[in-house]
């Protein structure tokens, strides 16, 4: 080694900037991956919140379906009691309180014998879920109330 010269030896032990682009592509390949799973999660959080929302009014529904008179209910069938026969049905259209589902309620005359008032009434909930307007999903309850002796 001549005087006045430094010897410099190379170490390897950093990455080059070819190894940190490969990184980085590998990275943002992984990220653009996840981002529909990310979306999927949030939109499916969103929905289960409606739809617990929208279960929760529907046992609101029926419990004020059973703590009226019995009459009242027969009355939203027919207003001539005795004259309802078994199957006769009407449906109300009701729309959730969040705005985010339709609630069709179909209640159905059960009559077993031709004479008097029916023994009871089968509620049936179809409920249609949307989300920014969207029908999103479909799903029913059902529900029988008979006349307490």
């Amino acid at each position: 080694m001549k005087p006045g010269f430094i010897s410099v030896r190379r170490n390897d032990a950093g990455f080059s900037i070819i190894e940190n682009l490969v990184a980085i592509a590998i990275l943002g390949v992984a990220t653009v991956a996840t981002v529909p799973l990310l979306r999927l999660s949030f939109s499916a959080t969103g929905a289960s919140r409606t739809e617990a929302a929208v279960i929760s009014e529907i046992e609101g529904l029926v419990s004020e379906y059973r703590t009226q008179p019995y009459v009242e209910l027969l009355q939203r069938i027919a207003t001539t009691i005795p004259s309802i026969n078994d199957g006769d049905s009407v449906q109300e259209t009701i729309d959730s309180e969040n705005g985010r589902a339709t609630i069709v309620v179909t209640f159905t005359a059960i009559k077993t014998q031709a004479a008097g008032a029916p023994e009871g009434v089968r509620i049936h909930f179809a409920v249609t879920q949307r989300r920014n307007h969207i029908p999103d999903g479909d799903y029913t309850f059902e529900t029988i109330i008979t006349q307490v002796s």
